[in-house]
């Protein structure tokens, strides 16, 4: 992808950084010492070296020097002189921020609004918040009833707001007015040293209210501060191979000592994460042949993608199941059903009582299939081999009834611990067996074939599903080649096209059907 002409102030580019849709902890200072550059709020930072540091410090001094001339009395200022010129290391577009402070001021606006002034020790911030925002949260004294005044006790009981309380605010930077007008010179390192400059202005800004808290603990205000230093640091940061390597290998030596590092080392561990503008960003993605690989990962259609399976047809499985799918159960491959797919159950949160009940199902189909081959031969033996074409015993499926799974001992044992910790264990026990059967239905795993006597059926791969996705694509194969017939004969007959069976329609989801007319045109053309 070429980037030559992309800068960081880009629109198309802006999105691309987390840092523009976050709540970023900032200090009030900073807040007000952003910079408008085309439209966005920017927080600009310069090349972190003791030269250049020397060197701004020389720029701000000869700066408030030039302020302090031009305000002496008995000169007038030269309005045709150029805006100064600022030379930046690093542009960041924000457009949210969090600061933290003292509520010093209050004033209820006629529009159902409040506007509140936060100080937080760097400086003030206006802040505006509507009723809707603020009004639930926010009780500053004068605007209570002369007539009913509520003590301090009362005020604290109800965990609402005074001035002098300290609190944490988040919401969208809004400019009010330009102040004065800056140039920005800024070089991308990208681009070959390309140099950049761009009018800029500082601005008088307010905080939109998105949401306001009381703040309760004292370290919450230490730790914002904190915040926030660490957000200036990352800001732009640069990580080495070095440092790559060293976040990405694990010391596996001593446990112990890897767990105290851990706990140790966290804020040093948070530093090495940048925080990077949206042409950071764009830079960071994979290349043009990473994204073949990832897209082969997740079953792209490029057709220059590699195929990095073992079968061509595994890329599907990992479609239906997802990428971040581990679950190793043994009913998955049978039933096409897992963790991931389920519908979670409040009763059964792990899924324990549901994995047994579906693996005794599978157990049962495959004892009912090994007594249906029995049968078969028996019935070889004493009728021959053509009598089991009108047996109709001899199709493999599972039919049960739900009064052979409830009186099962092993489920009952298993279901009286699951519940054992809740209130009702008694009531509980029948609603899990009740909630459980409901969710296998709504999944697509068990089919009610007659409601009068609770009888399911058990919708497997290899014995229910697949051959009759198989058997519907063969006739509908038929009938397509009967309408191309009566299409060239211009005749007026016409047949009804095939249906899927009920069970496949009403059960399954769209993505289970994809899975299963891929899997039986694999099998036909076998």
């Amino acid at each position: 992808m070429n980037n030559d002409n992309h800068h960081p102030l880009s629109h198309s580019l802006i999105a691309l950084s987390t840092a523009f849709h976050e709540y970023n902890p900032l200090f009030i200072s900073t807040f007000h010492s952003l910079l408008l550059l085309n439209g966005v709020d920017c927080i600009i930072t310069k090349e972190r070296s003791t030269s250049e540091q020397g060197a701004g410090e020389e720029l701000h001094k000869d700066d408030d020097d030039d302020d302090d001339d031009s305000a002496r009395p008995g000169q007038e200022k030269d309005l045709r002189t150029p805006p100064p010129l600022l030379l930046v290391h690093y542009i960041l577009p924000i457009s949210k921020c969090k600061i933290v402070g003292t509520i010093v001021y209050y004033h209820y606006k006629s529009n159902n609004s409040v506007a509140i002034v936060i100080d937080d020790g760097t400086g003030h911030c206006d802040c505006i918040g509507w009723s809707s925002t603020v009004q639930p949260l926010l009780l500053l004294p004068a605007a209570q009833d002369h007539h009913d005044q509520h003590n301090d006790h009362q005020i604290d009981a109800m965990g609402l707001c005074q001035v002098g309380d300290i609190v944490e605010v988040q919401g969208a930077i809004k400019v009010l007015s330009l102040e004065k007008k800056i140039m920005v010179q800024h070089m991308m390192e990208h681009a070959g040293g390309t140099t950049n400059v761009y009018e800029g202005w500082s601005c008088f800004r307010e905080l939109q209210i998105h949401s306001i808290r009381k703040v309760t603990n004292v370290n919450d205000e230490i730790l914002h501060w904190l915040s926030c230093l660490q957000f200036q640091k990352r800001i732009g940061l640069r990580l080495l191979q070095g440092q790559r390597n060293e976040m990405n290998t694990d010391d596996d030596d001593d446990d112990d000592a890897a767990v105290l590092d851990e706990v140790v080392d966290v804020q040093e561990q948070l530093m090495k994460v940048p925080v990077w503008n949206g042409l950071e960003t764009l830079q960071s993605l994979p290349s043009e042949d990473e994204q073949i690989f990832i897209r082969s990962l997740i079953g792209g259609s490029d057709e220059h993608s590699p195929v990095l399976f073992k079968d061509q047809y595994e890329r599907y499985f990992v479609q239906y199941y997802g990428r971040n799918c581990k679950c190793e159960l043994i009913y998955k491959d049978s039933l096409l059903y897992c963790h991931c797919l389920a519908t979670k159950e409040p009763l059964d949160p792990k899924f324990i009582f549901r994995d047994a009940l579906l693996s005794k199902l599978v157990e049962m189909e495959k004892e009912c299939i090994v007594m249906e081959k029995e049968n078969e031969l028996l019935s070889k033996d004493v009728h021959g081999a053509a009598s089991r074409l009108n047996d109709k015993s001899s199709v493999k499926r599972l039919e049960f009834q739900y009064s052979k799974v409830f009186c099962d001992e092993e489920l009952n044992d298993l279901a009286k611990q699951v519940v054992s910790m809740t209130k009702d264990p008694g009531i509980n026990r029948k609603r899990l067996y009740t909630n459980t059967f409901r969710h296998l239905r709504n999944d697509g795993i068990v089919y009610l074939i007659d409601d009068r006597t609770d009888s399911y059926l058990l919708l497997s791969k290899d014995n229910v599903l697949l051959p009759e996705m198989i058997q519907y694509e063969i006739e509908n194969d038929q009938w397509n080649y009967q309408q191309k017939i009566l299409a060239a004969s211009t005749s007026n007959m016409m047949c009804c096209p095939p249906q899927l069976p009920k069970f496949l329609q009403r059960s399954l989801s769209s993505a289970k059907l994809r899975l299963l007319q891929r899997l039986a045109k694999r099998q036909r053309s076998i």
